[in-house]
């Protein structure tokens, strides 16, 4: 779940200044995993051949289900958001968040080792490196899984990595728009959580409102791309939104 329309902080990293808008306490509104990863996939294809490198529509599709197995715990927290406030995913507990980002992994090798491959590095990634067993248990054996499946994918070798950022750059501007980011900031052309970031070329990108730039593309202006949510009423109940942006 991510919380709706937050003040931005531009001159923070873009994973810490992002944190700060999952903490607060009244949720305007409400998207589910899978809703904000269908959204990363609409921003993969809007960009694909523009930002970044043309990449296959086997990929577009990974980025867009790569959160399928939040589907169950998130569903569930929309049937009882009238009477208890739904968390952000950030403060699920581990073995709710590492059961989530298994079942997505599962999925994706439905679709083949390649999709299940780059879904699998962008939940080790993003899979915090504390002491939590949760986290530990989970990275030691996906990673083991990430060395054996490498083996199979020989004709992918050179693409992998660029597969994996791009997955990782249209997760967080989806997480930024599904947030209600306003502002002026910048993210790497990376996987934000791969080392590489930190030396990775930085790309503006400006939402207002429902407006949003990125710097170095050649999207036609008047591209939209949306997600559907639910917005909380006066009432205290949910009914379903759509939001959309547009790009200038």
């Amino acid at each position: 779940m991510k919380p709706l329309r937050y003040p931005s902080k531009p001159d923070e990293e873009a994973w810490a200044a992002f944190m700060p808008s999952q903490a607060m306490d009244a949720i305007l509104g409400c998207i589910t995993q899978p809703a904000h990863a269908a959204l990363a996939g609409r921003l993969a294809a809007t960009l694909n051949g523009q930002l970044f490198d043309e990449v296959p529509d086997g990929i577009i599709e990974t980025i867009g289900g790569h959160d399928a197995g939040w589907s169950e715990f998130d569903l569930s927290a929309l049937e009882d958001a009238e009477s208890t406030q739904p968390i952000s995913f950030i403060a699920t507990p581990s073995a709710i968040a590492v059961r989530a980002w298994r079942k997505s992994i599962a999925e994706a090798e439905t679709k083949s080792a390649l999709s299940g491959y780059v879904v699998r590095s962008h939940f080790c990634l993003l899979a915090p490196q504390d002491k939590d067993d949760q986290h530990l248990l989970f990275r030691k054996e996906e990673e083991a899984q990430l060395h054996h499946v490498n083996a199979d994918l020989k004709g992918h070798t050179q693409d992998l990595g660029r597969f994996i950022a791009i997955l990782g750059f249209c997760d967080l501007l989806s997480l930024y728009l599904c947030s209600g980011w306003p502002g002026d900031f910048e993210l790497p052309l990376a996987h934000p959580a791969h080392p590489s970031a930190k030396d990775a070329r930085r790309i503006p990108v400006s939402i207002n409102d429902r407006v949003v730039h990125v710097n170095n593309t050649k999207v036609p202006h008047g591209t939209s791309v949306y997600v559907d949510g639910w917005k909380r009423t006066q009432s205290g109940s949910l009914q379903n939104q759509r939001y959309e942006w547009t790009f200038q």
